[in-house]
């Protein structure tokens, strides 16, 4: 067999192992994701209590650099009479705080967006919310990959690690 038969040949190998690698679903939403900023006007009612990261699916290796988690964000909103809130979406905002040789970290930002629904039998009263949002994070480099979430002013961090 010749020289470049056998790099084929490797090439094809290193192609269907990634074909045939570990496989993260796809993600599952409450509400859509949206990354721009628009007009939020009921924002000032809105009260987040609590988020909780869990880790779905991470089986990182060689050929896999994604891990799947859940999000459960819970919380209150509240408006005038005969206008009822609903979280309509969530704004994400990702930044990379740090990114070395065998450790990264992020910044991961997220914001309920309330809408109003006229609706002539809510009374103003306090609604409790719970949100379930997952997302598929990517590693940034080989080793320890940590991701801090926020929302409002709840925080938890999910750290993941990258082998080889």
């Amino acid at each position: 067999m010749g020289d470049n038969m056998k790099w084929i040949l490797l090439f094809l190998v290193v192609c269907l192992a990634g074909c045939l690698g570990p496989h993260i679903r796809s993600p599952k939403n409450s509400v859509p994701f949206v990354r721009e900023i628009g007009w939020w006007p009921y924002q000032e009612d809105l009260h987040v209590q609590k988020i909780e990261v869990q880790v779905l699916d991470s089986r990182l290796s060689l050929l896999n650099s994604r891990t799947l988690v859940a999000i459960l964000i819970t919380g209150e909103v509240k408006n005038l009479e005969g206008r009822r809130p609903v979280i309509a979406k969530m704004h994400r905002s990702e930044k990379v705080i740090r990114s070395t040789k065998g450790s990264s970290e992020a910044e991961i930002s997220l914001t309920p967006i309330v809408e109003i629904k006229e609706d002539k039998l809510y009374d103003g009263r306090v609604l409790p919310f719970v949100l379930r949002q997952e997302l598929i994070l990517n590693s940034m480099s080989w080793g320890e990959n940590v991701f801090g979430f926020s929302c409002g002013d709840a925080q938890q961090s999910v750290t993941v690690v990258q082998d080889k």
